[in-house]
C-alpha cells in the first residue's frame, strides 16, 4: 500500500504480436492510482462491468461500491508490446461513527476503567482503531470479535493504544480494560478513553456515556464536568 509498483500480467508466450484489455477492480474502501502506463490507452469499461466513479483522471475509486463488493473502475487496451501498468493502492479515509461506553468503578485500593466501543462505517472499511489511554492507568485487554492484535505507544503527547483487526469492518464492538491501583484520596479525574482519527485528534462528534461506580465504603460526589449532561441510570 502507499507505493507505486507495476502491475504483474500474464503474457503470451512465443507469439510475433499480442494484443488486449486490462480492467483495474478496486473494493469500497480502496483507491487505485495509475501511476505510469506504457504502450496503452484508457477505454471505456463495459457497462455490465461499470461500478463506483470515474472522471478520466489518474486516480480511480470506488467511492459507488459497498464496502463488501467490488468493480470496475478502469480499462485499458493495448495494441502491441512492450505494455505495462504502474498502480499504487491506498485505503480510502473512513470516518466511523464511535458509541464509548465506559464505566469508572472507584474501590478503597484500585480503579478500573471499562470501555466498550462501538465503531460503524457507512462507506468504506475499517481495518483498526486508535485510542487515547489516561495516564497511570495499565491496560489489562483489548478484546473484540474482529481485534487481531494491538499494540501501545507513549509519547509527549500521551499513551496510545492501536488495535489491528483481522480484516476490514463495516461495523465492530471493542472491550478495553484499565486498572489504576495508586488511587488519589482527595480529588479525583474520572479517567476516559477517546475515539483518534487519522490526525491524532479526538474524533469530532463521537458520542457515548460515563458511569461512576463508588465502594460502600467511600462518599463522592461531582465537584466539575465538561460536555457532559446528566442522564437516569
Amino acid at each position: 500500500l502507499e507505493q507505486a509498483a507495476e502491475l504483474s500480467l500474464p503474457r503470451a508466450g512465443t507469439v510475433s504480436r499480442e494484443s488486449g484489455t486490462v480492467t483495474l477492480y478496486a473494493a469500497g474502501g480502496m483507491n487505485v492510482k495509475v501511476t505510469g502506463v506504457t504502450g496503452a490507452r484508457r477505454t471505456n469499461i463495459p457497462t455490465d462491468e461499470a461500478r463506483g466513479t470515474r472522471d478520466g483522471s489518474s486516480v480511480v475509486t470506488a467511492e459507488g461500491l459497498s464496502a463488501d463488493r467490488a468493480g470496475a473502475v478502469a480499462t485499458y487496451y493495448w495494441p502491441y508490446r512492450p505494455f505495462s501498468l504502474q498502480v499504487e493502492l491506498s485505503r480510502l479515509a473512513v470516518t466511523p461513527k464511535v458509541h464509548l461506553d465506559q464505566l469508572v468503578r472507584i474501590d478503597t485500593d484500585r480503579v478500573e476503567l471499562l470501555v466498550q466501543a462501538g465503531l460503524k462505517s457507512e462507506q468504506g472499511k475499517l481495518f483498526g482503531a486508535v485510542f487515547s489511554l489516561p495516564a497511570g492507568y495499565e491496560l489489562l485487554s483489548a478484546v473484540g470479535p474482529a481485534v487481531a492484535s494491538f499494540y501501545e505507544r507513549s509519547s509527549q503527547e500521551g499513551r496510545f493504544l492501536h488495535i489491528m483487526f483481522h480484516r476490514g469492518q463495516t461495523e465492530t464492538q471493542i472491550a478495553l480494560m484499565l486498572i489504576r491501583k495508586d488511587r488519589p484520596l482527595d480529588s479525583f479525574g474520572v479517567p476516559v478513553v477517546m475515539y483518534l482519527d487519522r490526525q491524532g485528534l479526538a474524533l469530532s462528534g463521537q458520542q457515548g456515556r460515563i458511569a461512576v461506580q463508588v465502594a460502600a465504603s467511600l462518599e463522592a460526589q461531582t465537584a466539575a464536568g465538561r460536555n457532559l449532561k446528566s442522564v437516569s441510570p
